[in-house]
């Protein structure tokens, strides 16, 4: 089995807040009808994600529960393939601090954050031999901040673990930027990532861009927006595994978010996302999964419930 860095789920649930992205589908699962500010947060893969918080205090709570067809990450197959008689479910719960609020010049505010994501198996069948389904345990911190009034910021330390030793444990720091206003550009929330493993597997970076851009579908008592998230990673310097060469992904989707108005905001703000995408991702990263996955384009689905308090 060839050893690269260990790289978490993507997405809401840790599917990709883009997922999500992972983290990559934050921006469209976490926005309800509030008229408070929205709060910055960061998330397990180092994406800075926004929310509306159901409340007008500095603490604030999120939470997902989300299932997925497969859990493979930044390209690489994280432990859950595509198989369609089982699926991955994921967990996710996160405190985020505003330290800084409302201030005036070049900083304008500044959150910490601290979370957990957690990656369960449904099926027997998975091609890495355990003893168990809690395959994934993960947890992030890291500060946010608002840089004047188009520009937000990130610095992200993450630890990856595994209950059942399906790899070892490993660390990456993340540096984000996004750009975000409303202008053309700042609604498709560009965001540029570079990321560092650190530790015993320190080898290799990795830089990846995404954009989200978002539509609103229908109107009245179910609001559904659509968003179109796109991410595009390079790794460098044998980030994907010793002796190989850089390893590129695309991963592009189409979701759909529904807020739940029929729960009261004193419980939090409610939404339920879905995507639907296809990864494409170069031979260096198939080959260094362990077995070899199968392809190089994956398709997959997910669904989650998410809520902000």
């Amino acid at each position: 089995m060839v050893s690269f860095h260990r790289i978490s789920p993507v997405g809401p649930m840790g599917i990709a807040v883009a997922v999500f992205c992972f983290p990559f589908n934050s921006h469209a699962g976490e926005r309800g009808d509030s008229a408070l500010p929205p709060v910055s947060a960061v998330g397990e893969l180092g994406d800075i994600a926004t929310f509306k918080p159901a409340h007008a205090g500095r603490w604030h709570v999120r939470g997902t529960l989300g299932v997925a067809s497969s859990d493979y990450s930044r390209g690489a197959y994280d432990n859950e393939d595509e198989d369609l008689d089982q699926v991955a479910f994921g967990v996710g719960l996160s405190t985020t601090i505003q330290l800084v609020e409302g201030a005036t010049g070049p900083l304008q505010g500044l959150n910490f954050t601290l979370g957990t994501s957690n990656g369960i198996a449904s099926g027997d069948n998975r091609r890495v031999l355990d003893d168990g389904h809690w395959y994934e345990s993960n947890w992030y911190l890291g500060l946010s901040a608002r840089l004047g009034e188009n520009w937000l910021g990130a610095i992200t330390q993450s630890g990856f673990s595994s209950p059942i030793n399906d790899f070892d444990f490993t660390q990456e720091t993340t540096l984000a930027a996004q750009y975000a206003n409303e202008s053309p550009l700042g609604q498709l929330s560009p965001q540029l990532k570079v990321t560092k493993p650190v530790g015993e597997q320190d080898d290799g970076w990795l830089v990846a861009a995404n954009i989200a851009p978002q539509m609103p579908l229908t109107q009245g008592h179910y609001p559904v927006t659509l968003s179109f998230p796109l991410e595009v990673g390079v790794g460098f310097d044998e980030y994907y595994g010793a002796n190989r060469d850089a390893g590129q992904y695309l991963d592009v989707g189409v979701g759909a978010s529904l807020p739940l108005k029929g729960i009261s905001d004193d419980y939090g703000n409610w939404n339920l996302a879905s995507q639907l995408g296809v990864l494409a991702r170069s031979e260096e990263i198939r080959q260094a999964d362990p077995g070899f996955s199968r392809d190089t384009l994956v398709p997959y689905a997910s669904l989650t419930l998410n809520v902000a308090y």
